[in-house]
């Protein structure tokens, strides 16, 4: 079949919208050795008419790998021309797209270097008729590429595109385009997109230098260079730059497969990158930025014929599948009939037999396509294997036999049993009814040529039997017998089957009596069986009665009780089972029942039985069918009724709790009062009374008691009186003190009565007996004192406070380098137990003092000094610590330099002549050029000229440490770049004479007629481009210098350098 690659309906797109620029390109390498590089750089352009053409060269600028322009950026040739049109079918129409492949190409020499290079070229514009980007026609492109250093890797070629890229894609279809690249050093290769790069034209557009990219100090290169991005418009992006909701543009990160469906037509910018790696690091990148044109692209005018049927005599329909485009058709159905010209024909095939249909579309044309269709006629007969009863759940095999005529095959079978089941599609199922009567089966088979035929059968389908024999039930000992009722459905009917029993009148009487064997009555239980008889095509059905064996009645009058004499009811409760009911009654007692039928009723007993001591009762059970009843029996016994006897004192102080004792015989009872006062507990026997104010303040309080647990019998009750003194109310006072210092205490009396004694107590043992004592207490931190007072009247009162004393500061200091040079540094570590250090003195033995908390303190000189501290806490407690503390003389740090003065790596021995009365224990040299060392005597040697203080620093065995500096001077030849740009930028904008330092320096500047148009004696001052205030053209100047450096070596030197803008 034919596949068109464009047609017609594809003029309807409007290629005039295209703009007149640049539509993509690509910038790549190739090493050819040391340091020349075949740089070469496609670009790609709209060439309809009236559009721009391609520079005859272009600028390529040259950076070094963290951004320093070394000089050596060029411009590029253009070598030739290729135009990338697309292969056109000759039935379909040229749309008119063009596209240009222009190639610039130089061979340059770039100089080893560490960083490598960024190589990058920008254009500008983009088409104003682009879709995805903000102002197109306003943005440019950028392509670059990264040269790694061959100090590193010693030779790399960049990947190379293998194909470029498509003129055009079809919306709604697959892009699938092989964007894969090749790589010389067989390097890996990963893929993906990219944002593209906005840029300017080099010495055409005046804002170039603001589109220029910036290259960062990290990350490492290639990923350390960021280029002015492009503008997506809303919705889409470098990851989806079709705006595809479906399908996205995706790439293979490995094969470079680029696939996706593209939705709406347009034209749009896509950005493909491919970066290099070896032994798994990132040595290189390149990117092509590139212009997809998404146009209409119908499907092409296929002939197709769609699936076709049929048996036997019967008419075809034939349907046309062809393309939408498609014209004109012809027909010949195989059979030898003459063919017609029709859309979609009916035909009619005489006989069974295979037959080839052939359609042509665009018929007698030059684009005639033809399609064939292979048609089997023929015809089938259903026959099914009869079976005309069975059981239901029982499963039945179904077969057929059925029949064709002609080249074909019985292929589909639809079972349909009659009983709702789902419909079977094999052609020999099994299946079980699931519902009985009078069913109809019906078969219907169907071939691969489409033929059916239906045939049905009918069938009888059995219920199945069922016995059923009713519950389980139970029988006693004493009547067993048992009246039967069994149920037969489904079956003519039944029989039972004992266990050695008897059934009458017999086996067969559904509702017989059957008569167990003494061997089942002994066992507790028997087992009879119910099966049917008569079952037709169904299996037998049988069910099972178990009989149980049980007790007679029986009761529990429950235990015997005891109650009081004067109780006026007695309650009962009897448990029966195997029984309707049950019956009290007594043989020798004269009370009455409340109801003697009753299980749970109440006796009352009568004056005759409690003057027997007590009685026996009886109960029986009664309605006890074909069962023997049961008896049992029960006593009453009568115990004479409670007594109580309150023991207690008249007399109580307040604030004081009373013992109270009711001698109650039932053991227990409940306490109440008069008062406003407590009982702990108020239900037992014996209790504690604690008064409240009420009964103070009225002197005397009435307790009662009533007797429980009685037993049935009446409650005892009893009343006393109590007088409530009042008792003394104490307090006291206290100061508190550092530990030492005695405390003192005053007392708070209040009392009713006169007070006529004192009593303080500490540690369990009494201090002194004045009102307000005073004491040194023997211990730190909280303690208890017991105050007590004593009245008059008998009573007194008792109070118990913790009083505090407070913790001396722990003063301890520490001295960790005692050193006369630089000062002796001294650290406090007092602590204060539950408080904090508030304040500091320190004498430091030489008639000095501080009241900081950690001084530094100058000695005038090196022995032993006593050193004092005290500390003073946060409560105002205060004590002191005197130690012997040894000054040390420290070392004299010196050092010597040899030479003092050194050129540039050239090796400097630098010697410690530090004086010490005690061992040097380390070193520490910083040669400020970010080196250091550790040694005692080093050597060092600059890599670049200048000045350089050198500091020492020593330190002794003790920790005293002394510091000493030194210059150094290394001297550099003049050195002057190759090329600068003074461009405002802050990078490269001056030419400076480097090297030195210089004793004399005269720095001149040439322009090309020979005029001195910059000089200068100061390293520091450079030039900057101009000459009297005005910008110098781009190009090249000489230069001439002569210097004597600080080692006294002269030097006379010239060359040139570029000025670059």
């Amino acid at each position: 079949m034919r596949y068109l690659l464009l047609i017609a309906t594809m003029l309807l797109f409007s290629y005039g919208s295209f703009a007149t620029h640049i539509v993509g390109g690509g910038l790549t390498y190739e090493h050819l050795g040391g340091s020349s590089y075949n740089v070469k750089l496609k670009l790609y352009r709209d060439c309809g008419a009236g559009n721009a053409a391609y520079p005859t060269d272009v600028y390529i600028e040259v950076r070094t790998g963290y951004g320093s322009d070394p000089g050596l950026s060029f411009y590029m040739p253009r070598l030739g021309i290729i135009q990338l049109d697309p292969p056109i079918d000759s039935c379909a129409v040229d749309p008119g797209i063009c596209v240009e492949e222009a190639v610039f190409s130089k061979i340059v020499n770039l100089p080893p270097n560490a960083e490598g290079y960024h190589i990058f070229n920008q254009q500008f514009a983009r088409n104003n008729s682009i879709v995805n980007l903000n102002n197109p026609g306003g943005t440019g492109e950028g392509f670059n590429t990264y040269i790694p250093s061959n100090f590193q890797w010693l030779t790399n070629s960049s990947p190379s595109w293998v194909n470029f890229p498509p003129v055009f894609v079809c919306q709604g279809e697959d892009v699938d385009f092989d964007h894969s690249a090749t790589d010389a050093d067989g390097d890996s290769l990963v893929y993906s997109l990219y944002r593209p790069y906005n840029g300017r034209r080099f010495g055409i557009d005046a804002d170039y230098n603001t589109f220029l990219p910036t290259i960062n100090a990290t990350p490492n290169p290639p990923d350390n260079i960021q280029f002015p991005l492009v503008t997506y418009d809303p919705g889409f992006t470098e990851n989806n730059p079709l705006n595809v909701s479906g399908t996205p543009l995706i790439i293979d990160p490995q094969t470079g497969l680029l696939s996706g469906i593209p939705e709406d037509i347009g034209q749009f910018v896509v950005g493909i990158k491919c970066e290099e790696y070896r032994n798994g690091e990132k040595i290189g990148v390149i990117v092509r930025d590139f212009q997809f044109n998404v146009i209409d692209c119908p499907p092409a005018d296929d002939a197709a014929i769609g699936p076709v049927t049929g048996c036997a005599g019967t008419t075809v329909d034939m349907i046309n599948a062809s393309s939408a485009g498609a014209t004109d058709f012809y027909w010949d159905f195989g059979d030898g009939s003459p063919g017609v010209q029709a859309y979609e024909p009916s035909h009619t095939y005489a006989s069974i037999g295979d037959y080839t249909i052939m359609l042509i579309a665009q018929y007698n044309t030059i684009c005639a396509d033809t399609a064939y269709y292979q048609l089997v006629m023929g015809g089938v007969t259903a026959v099914m294997d009869p079976l005309d009863s069975t059981c239901i759940n029982s499963s039945v095999n179904f077969s057929e036999s059925s029949t064709t005529v002609g080249n074909m095959v019985v292929d589909s079978w639809q079972w349909d049993f009659g009983d709702g089941s789902p419909i079977s599609t094999i052609p020999n199922p099994s299946h079980n009814f699931n519902s009985s009567g009078d069913l109809i089966v019906e078969l219907i088979v169907g071939t691969d040529a489409g033929c059916y035929d239906t045939i049905t059968e009918d069938i009888f389908v059995q219920g199945l039997p069922d016995a059923d024999v009713g519950p389980d039930t139970t029988a006693c000992f004493n009547n067993p017998n048992i009246n039967l009722n069994g149920i037969i459905t489904n079956a003519g009917g039944g029989v039972w089957v004992g266990n050695g029993g008897t059934f009458n009148p017999n086996t067969t009487d559904m509702n017989a009596n059957y008569d167990p064997s003494p061997g089942e009555i002994s066992n507790g239980f028997t087992e009879i069986i119910l099966s049917t008889t008569g079952n037709g095509f169904c299996p037998s059905n049988q069910d099972t009665l178990r009989i149980d064996f049980i007790d007679g009645p029986t009761v529990d009058a429950g235990p015997d009780q005891e109650v009081c004499a004067d109780t006026s009811s007695v309650p009962l409760s009897a448990t029966f089972q195997y029984s309707g009911g049950v019956e009290w009654y007594t043989n020798d007692g004269t009370g009455s029942f409340a109801s003697s039928t009753s299980a749970n009723t109440e006796y009352f007993p009568s004056a005759g039985d409690v003057a027997n001591d007590s009685v026996q009762l009886f109960v029986q059970t009664t309605i006890n069918g074909n069962c023997f009843g049961d008896v049992d029996s029960m006593w009453i016994f009568f115990f004479d009724p409670p007594t109580i006897s309150l023991a207690y004192p008249d007399t109580i102080c307040a604030d004081n709790p009373v013992g109270l004792d009711a001698n109650s015989t039932t053991g227990d009872g409940i306490w109440s009062t008069s008062g406003d006062g407590t009982f702990n507990p108020d239900t037992s026997n014996v209790t504690s009374y604690v008064h409240g104010p009420g009964d103070l303040a009225f002197g005397e309080v009435e307790i009662y008691f009533e007797s429980t647990n009685n037993g049935g019998c009446q409650i005892q009750r009893d009343t006393i009186t109590i007088t409530v003194l009042p008792s003394p109310d104490v307090d006291f006072t206290f100061s508190e003190e550092c530990y030492g210092i005695p405390t003192s205490f005053t007392s708070n009396v209040t009392s009713t009565d006169p007070v006529i004694d004192y009593s303080w107590s500490y540690g369990g043992s009494e201090f002194s007996t004045d009102e307000n004592p005073d004491f040194i207490i023997p211990d730190v931190d909280t303690n208890n004192i017991i105050f007590i007072a004593y009245s008059q009247n008998g009573c007194s009162d008792t109070i118990t406070k913790p009083v505090f004393t407070f913790y001396l500061p722990d003063v301890s200091f520490n001295t960790p380098a005692p050193c006369l040079n630089g000062g002796t540094q001294y650290f406090d570590e007092s602590s204060v137990n539950g408080g904090t250090a508030t304040g500091w003195e320190w004498n430091f033995g030489d008639g000095n003092s501080s009241n900081d908390q950690d001084p530094i303190h100058q000695y005038s000189g090196a022995g032993d000094y006593e050193v004092q501290l005290i500390v003073t806490s946060n409560e105002g407690c205060i004590d002191s610590i005197t130690n012997t503390v040894t000054i040390f003389p420290g070392p004299n740090a010196a050092f010597s330099a040899n030479p003092p003065n050194a050129h540039v790596f050239e090796n400097i021995d630098f010697t410690d002549l530090t004086q010490s009365d005690f061992p040097l224990t380390s070193w520490d040299w910083n040669f400020n050029d970010g080196n250091f060392s550790e040694d005692q005597n080093p050597s060092h040697n600059y890599a670049e000229g200048g000045d350089y203080d050198v500091i020492l620093i020593v330190e002794d065995e003790n920790g005293c440490i002394d510091t000493t500096q030194n210059t150094v001077n290394i001297y550099l030849p003049p050195l002057v770049p190759s090329g600068f740009s003074p461009n405002g930028d802050g990078n490269n904008d001056f030419l400076f004479v480097f090297g030195g330092p210089y004793e004399t320096l005269e720095f001149k500047i040439y322009n090309n007629w020979g005029e001195v148009i910059f000089q200068t004696a100061d390293a520091s001052i450079g030039w900057d481009g101009t000459f009297k205030g005005k910008d110098q053209p781009i190009g090249v100047y000489v230069w001439t210098v002569r210097a004597t450096t600080s080692d006294g070596a002269e030097h006379e030197l010239s060359g040139d350098t570029s000025l670059i803008r």
